[in-house]
């Protein structure tokens, strides 16, 4: 191959190393740097009846992971906007051409900016005094109608906006919260939604969304400088601020991709709830524990699947790579139904995956926990 064939790619692999460093460096240096103030700013998370930390916790890491990310991104809008207007002779053609679209683009990321800064807020304002869950869902919900609003949707094979605007509504709430419940063991959720991001990354590769895939680095590159921070035995956590962040991040992500497939036309929607399906499965599972014990369901407790695997004997360190490696078992199988031709191929790969949920429901049902 030429260097005129090459560069393009050469262009794309340094700038996306470049995004992820980026977002990277700026986290770590953050997250010193809020651990260091949290006490003093009233952000810790004290042991208590339904934690399993024994001692007092910085928290507020959600403040490292959402600057790391939005700072990147606003600093390559601001950049887009002067060289779409004023393109520098060195500016690569490979770049230029993106230009148009990147501005294009600019309201509704900075929608999406707008609305992960809301959902930091309104975790902070719980991590410092306390909410109740609905007027949690209440802002959740006005979020995830203005993400609507700014015109990104799900289909979901329906022509009526109203039925795809509800839908994007419910999709963005429910793993908001996911994540938030996910939370429940260090590293846990942090961990999960980086594993959930690299998969959809490497879906808006193959399918060419080269903006969000964009986006996706940065969101990654502040995932991963928290993590080296919040893996077992964490140093900091997420705080509400962090969970509630990245599960809203991932879910508008998710719907502003277009994971579309001809041969499949339910592959959009089922990409997505196959890769997320492990918060998915933890969140109805307790849902379902709380309500059929006639406890309230938005009570916090040790019945989580990651519990269920200490329970079984697990390190809580290997309770959370396990849940690692199933969010990665799952995702790969979706990432490999894009290339599956057939309806019988489609269908046993469904099949797989369904045998890997049945496997996990049988390690975490009543019944089955060792005698101590």
């Amino acid at each position: 191959m030429t260097w005129t064939e090459l560069s393009p790619i050469v262009f794309a692999i340094g700038g996306g190393l470049g995004l992820f460093a980026l977002s990277f460096a700026i986290a770590t240096v953050l997250v010193r740097l809020v651990r260091a103030r949290a006490i003093s700013w009233g952000l810790v998370d004290r042991p208590g009846d339904r934690k399993i930390h024994e001692a007092p916790m910085p928290k507020g890491g959600g403040i490292a992971v959402y600057l790391a990310a939005a700072l990147p991104i606003a600093l390559g809008l601001g950049a887009g906007w002067i060289f779409y207007h004023h393109t520098p002779d060195w500016v690569p053609q490979e770049l230029a051409v993106h230009l148009p679209g990147l501005v294009g683009a600019a309201p509704t990321v900075l929608a999406i900016l707008a609305g992960g800064a809301a959902i930091l807020v309104l975790g902070l304002v719980d991590d410092l005094r306390g909410l109740g869950p609905w007027p949690k869902l209440a802002v959740e919900t006005l979020v995830a109608l203005m993400i609507v609003l700014v015109g990104i949707r799900a289909s979901l094979f329906v022509r009526a906006h109203w039925f795809g605007g509800a839908a994007t509504v419910i999709w963005i709430v429910l793993i908001t919260n996911s994540f938030n419940l996910l939370d429940n063991m260090d590293g846990l959720s942090t961990g999960v939604a980086f594993v959930a991001g690299v998969l959809f990354f490497w879906a808006t590769v193959q399918t060419g969304q080269w903006f969000v895939s964009s986006y996706l680095l940065v969101f990654l590159g502040s995932l991963a400088g928290f993590l080296r921070h919040n893996f077992p035995p964490a140093t900091i956590f997420l705080g509400d601020a962090g969970s509630l962040y990245i599960g809203y991040q991932l879910a508008v992500l998710t719907v502003a991709s277009s994971f579309y497939e001809p041969a499949y036309e339910f592959y959009p929607v089922a990409l997505p709830v196959l890769v997320l399906v492990v918060p998915l499965f933890d969140t109805g599972r307790v849902v379902w524990i709380r309500w059929r014990e006639k406890r309230p369901i938005f009570q916090g407790d040790t019945r989580h699947l990651s519990h269920r695997l200490v329970d079984l004997g697990m390190s809580r360190k290997e309770a959370v790579l396990v849940i690692y490696l199933l969010t990665l078992a799952t995702g790969l199988g979706s990432l490999v139904l894009y290339h599956v031709k057939s309806d019988r191929g489609a269908g046993f790969l469904l099949a797989q995956l369904a045998a890997i949920l049945a496997l996990v429901v049988l390690l975490v049902r009543p019944g089955g926990r060792r005698s101590s």
